[in-house]
């Protein structure tokens, strides 16, 4: 979850008072839902994690032309089939509150995002202790399901969040012994999981809104160059999953999205493995600066680097016209955005469907953001964005 100073109203708690509780709340259910955490640090298939089925994926509408597909029902053309014709992978957040949601998000999506299973703060909250049944779930279930999963995050640390990191990392303050904790943290998480995770968001915000690097503690601790350090490390621990920069306000901010492609620029410059970038696509305020937002998904792409949309949620607008329709209008043209792209390579939604996203928290009850509502019923949205999606079939894009 962003942290984000936008869209905030003097009459409400801070954005980062409730966006700290929103975050503490999830850390919280992760620990007591799955009770203490495993000891030790499995390999591959460890406890709670079965091995990769062989059984092939469904592919229910894949035989419909574009047209019949987008007439048919959400599940006899599921938005995976209309991605995939369109050369792209489509995600979700992914949430398993209900066996009804869960079937959805197997049926719908091709892509996982982790929440906060991997978050350091959950899986090692004190130095010898480690919990990996919250991670055992989200991977578990991307297993069964063949879903391509992007962890998050393994550098992260909002400076109104503290609780991102765990409190006994904070008290580190010499850099080899951050360094040591860092590699145990991540490679405890490959030990155990393998090539499950095929991506990782390496560094998760590391930018102020002037676009510098935001003054964190793996900055303070390890100096400005603890991103292009974060990224080496986590190829050498593990060299198979997609290492990716993540960053919010690209899409609105100028300087943010100056210093996120300068940020890009450098690491390819300095042949850091670094495998992409993600512009996270919280559209708070509405429509975003439509023109910076087309500009920073291609100066990003010809650096040579795949861009992907990693976090979107619409939050339709208080007193707006038709929001349903304003927010669908909006989803259509951000995956049009990345189809006209060479290059943008997946969508993914922070979330499933407005019966849980941490927007009503952080922005007021009832933002219904997402795909689907409360009911599991596909909106407004889900249906513009599979037609964007089925505007462009054929081949994958190059």
């Amino acid at each position: 979850m962003p942290e984000r100073p936008i869209a905030t109203r003097s009459s409400r708690p801070t954005a980062a008072a409730v966006l700290a509780a929103v975050l503490a709340l999830l850390v919280a259910a992760c620990s007591s839902s799955t009770g203490g955490g495993a000891a030790g640090h499995p390999g591959p298939g460890g406890p709670g994690i079965p091995p990769t089925t062989t059984t092939a994926p469904a592919t229910t509408g894949s035989t419909l032309d574009a047209t019949r597909c987008a007439r048919a029902t959400p599940a006899a053309c599921p938005l995976k089939v209309a991605a995939a014709r369109a050369g792209l992978t489509i995600g979700t957040a992914g949430k398993f509150s209900s066996t009804a949601r869960e079937q959805l998000e197997a049926q719908q999506f091709s892509a996982l995002s982790v929440e906060s299973q991997t978050l350091w703060s959950v899986v090692q909250p004190a130095p010898d202790r480690w919990n990996f049944r919250p991670a055992d779930q989200v991977v578990s279930f991307a297993r069964r399901h063949h879903l391509m999963l992007t962890a998050t995050h393994f550098v992260w640390d909002p400076p109104s969040i503290p609780s991102v990191l765990p409190a006994w990392v904070r008290t580190i303050h010499d850099p080899e012994a951050l360094r040591r904790a860092m590699r145990a943290y991540l490679t405890a998480l490959t030990a155990r999981y393998g090539d499950a995770i095929g991506r990782w968001d390496t560094v998760n915000e590391p930018l102020a809104l002037d676009g510098t690097l935001a003054d964190n503690h793996f900055r303070q601790v390890l100096g400005p160059g603890y991103v292009e350090d974060a990224f080496r490390m986590a190829h050498r621990i593990a060299p198979h999953a997609q290492l990716f920069l993540n960053e919010w306000g690209a899409e609105l901010i100028p300087a943010k999205a100056d210093g996120l492609v300068a940020l890009a620029a450098r690491l390819v410059r300095e042949h850091v493995p670094i495998s992409g970038v993600g512009i996270q696509t919280h559209l708070q305020t509405g429509d975003p600066n439509w023109p910076l937002f087309a500009a920073t998904l291609r100066r990003i792409t010809a650096l040579g680097l795949p861009v992907v949309i990693s976090e979107l949620d619409l939050p339709t607008r208080p007193g707006e016209a038709s929001p349903l329709e304003a927010q669908a209008t909006r989803a259509a043209h951000v995956v049009r955005l990345c189809l006209r792209t060479p290059r943008c390579t997946q969508v993914t939604f922070w979330g499933f469907d407005d019966g849980d996203t941490w927007l009503d928290s952080y922005l007021h009850p009832g933002t219904r953001p997402l795909l689907f509502d409360a009911a599991l019923r596909p909106k407004p949205m889900f249906f513009a964005v599979r037609e964007a999606l089925l505007g462009s079939p054929g081949p994958p894009r190059r």
